[in-house]
């Protein structure tokens, strides 16, 4: 009887946590359609761009010419200014 008991409580705390991640991971993407996805990736690049460009010339103006040759080749970034 006790083992049926709790067994009963496991299923029923699996299902409400079941129903609370199904709930809360809909009300998130609301809003989330294709072009919030495209801009949100296109800002997440522009920022990684930016922070690449950032350490690169920080690299140059150190003289640190061997981390620059890094950033330039592993970043796929050159020499802009």
């Amino acid at each position: 009887m006790t083992d049926e008991y709790l067994n009963s409580w496991d299923r029923r705390r699996e299902n409400v946590g079941r129903a609370d991640v199904k709930k809360r991971g809909e009300e998130e993407n609301e809003g989330w359609n294709w072009e919030r996805w495209r801009k949100h990736f296109a800002e997440l690049q522009q920022q990684n761009v930016g922070r690449v460009m950032s350490h690169l010339k920080k690299a140059v103006q150190e003289e640190y010419y061997g981390d620059a040759a890094l950033v330039c080749d592993y970043a796929g970034a050159g020499l802009v200014e």
